[in-house]
């Protein structure tokens, strides 16, 4: 939820310098298609938030995914209403929710027209019809636009299906899955897909560059990248035919074979796209520069988003999320807490509890997310075991980052120590359980990170 802050402050600081367009591709709530009841609350409130900030801030057009949907269609429908969001979608019929397949936005002189699609299977509750006829439909109700842009949540190899059937569609923002695409992709020979990936982490801002009497897209600078990663492909083709002629063994010179024939292939698929680029009748084309911007701490916070999150947080904190499971597992269960480490390992403990690690719920305290779904079990101990805590509320006695947060369950170990029954040595699985390259924002570096809590 942090990202909604900085995300507020690159975008202020966008629309002041240049005429914008802003849209959300779908899964803006949640990540897949299925909610938990002891979630769901929770998700609607934090849902809640992200809409105010985006009416806040602006937004063009959004079309629903699987996770939007799966915090339950009246819901969904309601907060639409109340926040007077752009929801769009040309294949979907949902009861009751009459939605508009796209629609067109002027401003700065300029005449976007939006278009929405969800892939069949992630209609949720809703009925789907094929995306082809529905967007082509669309097109055409639309009537005339400087630039069309659909809005894609379905899988992103779908896309340009829907682009050599619909050829004035000239861009494709796909939201669904985790795929980032940092340089366009060319779809179709003249549209361009973008996807900014998920959780928040990064902002997509695609410059475009209109070109008088141009038709499509190109990615600036192509040509020159697209020389230099000819000259890789060579360098790394001749080295393969080098292996071929030096290796020994037959299974090797199979081996060897197949990736000459692979980069054999890559190279003639990158000379073929210069020669296109490179040809005289090649019809212009407008021109963008693209960027997934880090939501990260680089960015200041925008004050009114933080008020609006301060106020969240405290409600999510008073309010305990109520656990589903009609077993739940037992308390503590093979865990023990890292006092009882203590007698055996002095010296090891006292290190441990100069790290982060032993004040791991403290955090969550002063940041008032305790009670937060998703954060409490990386600053819990056993919480990614199926016998450890599952839920807030199994918490207490293993509150931090304790010893059997990387050595395992430690119940059997106190009863009779043993090496068989302990990790002694942590492996990168283990951390990245936690410092997956998401919630940490890419900073965890395993060799340098383990200096810090070896003992």
């Amino acid at each position: 939820m942090g990202g909604l802050s900085r995300r507020a402050t690159i975008l202020e600081q966008t629309q002041k310098a240049h005429t914008t367009f802003v849209v959300d591709a779908g899964d803006l709530t949640w990540k897949s298609s299925v909610v938990s009841s002891d979630r769901l609350s929770q998700q609607r409130e934090k849902a809640s938030l992200q809409f105010d900030v985006y009416t806040d801030g602006g937004i063009d057009a959004m079309v629903p995914g699987e996770g939007d949907l799966a915090l339950g269609l009246d819901w969904l429908m309601e907060a639409a209403t109340i926040h007077n969001l752009p929801y769009m979608a040309a294949n979907l019929k949902c009861p009751d929710w009459p939605l508009m397949p796209g629609r067109i936005v002027e401003r700065g002189g300029f005449r976007i027209a939006f278009i929405g699609v969800v892939g069949p299977k992630l209609a949720g509750p809703c009925a789907a019809s094929s995306t082809i006829p529905a967007v082509s439909a669309a097109v055409a109700s639309l009537g005339e636009a400087d630039v069309y842009v659909l809005l894609s949540h379905q899988p992103a190899e779908e896309d340009e299906a829907i682009v050599r059937s619909v050829p004035e569609i000239d861009v494709v923002v796909n939201g669904h899955g985790r795929k980032q695409i940092s340089r366009p992709v060319s779809l179709g020979g003249h549209a361009i897909q973008l996807a900014p990936g998920t959780r928040g982490k990064k902002l997509g801002i695609a410059e475009f560059q209109m070109v008088p009497g141009a038709k499509g897209f190109e990615v600036q600078g192509a040509e020159v990248e697209l020389a230099q990663q000819i000259k890789t492909l060579e360098d790394r083709r001749n080295r393969a035919r080098d292996r071929v002629a030096a290796v020994g063994d037959d299974g090797s010179r199979v081996r060897a074979e197949q990736r000459l024939r692979r980069l054999d292939a890559e190279l003639q698929t990158a000379q073929a796209k210069r020669t296109s680029l490179q040809g005289a009748v090649a019809p212009p084309r407008n021109q963008v520069a693209n960027q997934l911007a880090p939501l990260d701490e680089s960015v200041k916070e925008n004050a009114a988003v933080q008020d609006k999150l301060a106020v969240m947080k405290s409600r999510l904190e008073t309010v305990k999320p109520v656990r589903s499971r009609s077993t739940p597992v037992k308390l503590k269960g093979p865990f023990v807490g890292d006092r009882a480490c203590l007698g055996c390992h002095t010296e090891q403990h006292a290190q441990w509890k100069s790290t982060p690690h032993a004040y791991a719920w403290s955090t969550l305290i002063r940041e008032q997310r305790s009670q937060d779904l998703d954060c409490w079990s990386c600053h819990v101990t056993g919480a990614h075991h199926p016998e450890g805590p599952q839920h807030p509320s199994e918490a207490d006695g293993l509150y931090n980052v304790g010893c059997e947060s990387c050595h395992g369950p430690g119940k059997n170990h106190v009863a009779g120590p043993s090496r068989a029954n302990i990790v002694r040595n942590v492996s990168s699985q283990t951390c990245e359980q936690c410092h997956d390259g998401i919630k940490d924002e890419g900073r965890f570096e395993y060799e340098a990170y383990l200096k810090k809590v070896t003992h």
